[in-house]
This record gives C-alpha cells, sequence and structure tokens, in this order.
C-alpha cells in the first residue's frame, strides 16, 4: 500500500481540509490508526505493510459504512488498498501530526526506491492561475482543457520559479500524478492532476 505522506502534507495546506463534521466512524478509525502508529514509532522504520495493518485493523468493522460511503470494497483490498490508504491517511494528518511527520522523515531517509508511473499530458497552456498555489489550465489536441496543481518541487527545463507565467500559451509536456482530496465546498472527494514535471515542446 503506497502512501504518499509529502504531497498530502502539502495539500493540506492547500485545500484547508477539516474533519469536525467526520463520521464518528471515519473518526474511530483514524484515532485507532494513530494509537497503532504511535506504538511503532519507537522502531527504527516503519514498513508501508506495518501501516497498512494500522489502517485495517480497525476499518474491517467498518467495512458496509466504507462501501456505502466511499465505494471502497474491503472484500478486494488488494485492489482497492491504496484508495483506503489515501481516505484514512488524509484524516491522520489532523489525528496525529506529530506521529506523521516521524513517518514522512522516516521515509525520505529510506535508502529503498521504486518506480513510479506517472501519467503524461500534452497541449498548449491556455491559462495560469495564482490561487494558494500556481495552477496551469492545459488544452489537450482533442479539445479538452484540464487543470493541473503545482504543490511540489517541479523537474522543468525552464527556470519555472522566474518564468512559469512565459508558459501561457505554449505547447508543453506534462509529467502529472493523480490524488484524490475532499473538497469540502462540494462535500465530496475529487480528483486532481498534481505536476510533477514540465517540460517545453519545440
Amino acid at each position: 500500500m503506497k502512501i504518499k505522506l509529502t504531497v498530502v502534507f502539502v495539500a493540506c495546506l492547500f485545500f484547508q481540509t477539516t474533519f469536525a463534521q467526520e463520521d464518528d466512524y471515519m473518526q474511530k478509525i483514524t484515532q485507532k490508526a494513530c494509537e497503532c502508529v504511535s506504538d511503532l514509532s519507537g522502531t527504527e522504520n516503519i514498513s508501508s505493510e506495518e501501516l497498512g495493518l494500522c489502517m485495517l485493523g480497525e476499518a474491517v468493522k467498518y467495512k458496509e459504512q466504507l462501501l456505502r460511503d466511499h465505494n471502497i470494497n474491503m472484500m478486494n483490498i488488494d485492489m482497492e488498498g491504496e484508495e483506503l490508504g489515501r481516505l484514512i491517511g488524509l484524516r491522520m494528518i489532523s489525528e496525529c501530526p506529530d506521529v506523521m511527520m516521524k513517518m514522512v522523515a522516516m521515509g525520505e531517509d529510506d535508502t529503498e526506491e521504486f518506480e513510479e508511473t506517472l501519467y503524461v499530458a500534452e497541449g498548449k497552456i491556455k491559462a495560469i492561475s495564482k490561487e494558494e498555489f500556481i495552477v496551469f489550465s492545459l488544452k489537450t489536441d482533442d479539445g479538452r482543457t484540464s487543470k493541473f496543481y503545482w504543490l511540489t518541487f517541479i523537474q522543468s527545463d525552464t527556470d519555472l520559479q522566474n518564468n512559469y507565467e512565459k508558459l501561457k500559451g505554449k505547447k508543453v509536456t506534462i509529467e502529472y500524478d493523480i490524488y484524490e482530496f475532499y473538497d469540502t465546498k462540494l462535500q465530496d472527494y475529487r480528483n486532481y492532476n498534481i505536476i510533477e514535471s514540465i517540460n517545453t515542446v519545440e
């Protein structure tokens, strides 16, 4: 179960997500997961398997609610474990931020690397909006326009920090990953395209 904690922390600052009105069962799952991880935090490293077990320990008691409210089938956890990890992991940041920060630090020290498959989009930058973070609107060749969010360091062939506005109207290739976060305005979860790299196309 891959849980990308660093990006989740940054996204929390962006979306200002609070869970004061969270369902009682989700609060219980989160609290138990935090307690479990806290008990493990004295070890030199916490594996993704251990973290997953901490999340599953209480979640299995609420399989009907998770299927009803979040479309997560606990009987198919091998396929949907990553989605459950995102769902609980985001809430754990609010419930036990100190514990989660320790896990991020341990993850940064971990020498084990894995290949991550990224999505790729190519098209012309139609607009660049300045919100809490920079958002690029990309129109692809098929006429569709999608938003891509600058939340973390981006690899680029340009001086992005100083010249990102000059990308408007240019054709670019964007490598990105998709994260699901809770939108308080919609009161539902939605996908966000988080940029990993952006390069101009000649």
